[in-house]
């Protein structure tokens, strides 16, 4: 999940620890340690039974987010494993006054706005490139060029991969998940 959207998150965990006890271990990068490496943890996140992704606008623009959906999807299983829940507008009173400009991506609203995402991940792409073209010396643009190619790799495949999959998939937003005691999602769980 994005940063943004902890007060989901927060919610999600309360819920899932309350009726699962301890026949569950949830793994969120506020475990870590000063200065503990994100990356470490992102790589990781691939050797867990079950990844929750919650999907909001800011989630889908987000690097580490893309990342680690990369590291997902990159594994043959992955529709078994990968469980999301989508955000929509109706859900900002969760987010008292902190929440994102806009909260709910665009998952259901056809190709053409799903492909917004694709376009988005391109422009990163490019201006990035355009940055590291214009410094001109690779010495000094050496300690980017990984955030290009995962970016690349994010508007090349990862992103399209990810939204075809949610398009494709019978999501629940939520306010469903949660008015039923998020009874779906736990028993996917066991």
């Amino acid at each position: 999940y994005k940063e943004s959207d902890k007060p989901i998150a927060d919610i999600i965990e309360e819920k899932v620890k309350e009726i699962l006890k301890n026949r569950i271990k949830i793994s969120r990068y506020t475990e870590l340690e000063y200065k503990d490496s994100f990356r470490e943890f992102m790589d990781k996140i691939e050797e867990h039974d079950f990844v929750l992704t919650i999907v909001s606008d800011s989630y889908l623009k987000s690097q580490a987010c893309m990342y680690e959906v990369g590291n997902v999807i990159n594994h043959k299983n992955y529709k078994k494993r990968l469980l999301f829940v989508v955000v929509s507008e109706s859900e900002r009173k969760y987010y008292g006054t902190s929440g994102p400009e806009k909260i709910g991506p665009d998952v259901y609203q056809g190709a053409s706005k799903r492909l917004e995402y694709i376009e988005y991940w391109k422009e990163k792409y490019e201006e990035l490139n355009n940055k590291i073209s214009k410094i001109g010396s690779s010495e000094a643009t050496s300690s980017v060029l990984d955030d290009l190619k995962i970016i690349g790799r994010i508007f090349r495949n990862d992103i399209g991969e990810f939204m075809n999959f949610l398009a494709d998939k019978n999501g629940k937003s939520f306010e469903e998940l949660y008015k039923n005691n998020f009874d779906e999602l736990i028993r996917y769980l066991k």
